[in-house]
């Protein structure tokens, strides 16, 4: 069975280390559902589809329009709203990182339910429903990017605003400690201590050099 790494391996670029303790492994959908004219849209059904394992959640919309599904796996997403008196609409190909809030807006329009929207979504250009700064390094990514040492935490370094923690550090060093030191990193200006790494949810923090203690095998994520 494969480890999953609290960041898939993803790093999350947390704007303060409260920030970085809140870290998960899923990922959660939110919206508001609309009608053409602005007007809220209640306890509207709102179903939730995981296009890759066909995982299914419905949601209904609060008395404000507003829903949200935390706790899902991370993964590309279909949304769709299905409500008596408007044609139903699909939102598909939503790609949902891990600790990602995904601000997906419905709007509906008047029709019957069988006729049906499809709306291939785009990525929002500006995120509003969190403050944090993350990226998530992908499968194929961990597959086929070289790496020196097979050190995961080396990933990290693709990520925009992300610089070596330790500058003098590297694998070539003296035994263990240089490792450990090699996987230090800060990410956008903060410090290296305030990192967080967990492995499968459990800690996974080396305190001396804020870097990791256990090292999962490349093959392992």
């Amino acid at each position: 069975m494969k480890s999953c790494c609290a960041l898939r391996i993803t790093a999350l670029l947390c704007l303060n280390a409260v920030a970085c303790f809140a870290q998960a492994v899923s990922g959660t959908i939110l919206g508001s559902v609309h009608d053409a004219s602005g007007a809220v849209v209640a306890r509207a059904p709102v179903t939730i589809t995981n296009n890759d394992t066909g995982l299914t959640r419905t949601v209904q919309t609060d008395d404000s329009g507003d829903y949200t599904a935390p706790s899902l796996p991370p993964g590309s997403y279909t949304v769709a709203v299905q409500m008596e008196g408007f044609k139903r609409i699909s939102l598909t190909n939503l790609q949902l990182g891990v600790d990602q809030k995904l601000r997906v807006d419905v709007t509906l329009q008047l029709g019957t339910v069988t006729e049906t929207v499809t709306v291939e979504a785009a990525a929002p250009v500006v995120k509003t429903d969190s403050s944090e700064l993350g990226d998530t390094v992908t499968e194929h990514q961990i597959k086929d990017l070289p790496l020196n040492g097979r050190d995961f935490v080396h990933l990290t370094r693709i990520i925009p605003g992300v610089v070596r923690g330790i500058p003098g550090a590297n694998i070539d060093g003296a035994g263990s400690l240089a490792w450990r030191a090699s996987a230090s990193f800060s990410a956008n200006g903060q410090r290296t201590r305030d990192n967080n790494f967990l492995l499968d949810g459990v800690d996974n923090n080396e305190t001396w050099l804020n870097s990791v203690v256990v090292f999962p095998s490349i093959d392992a994520l």
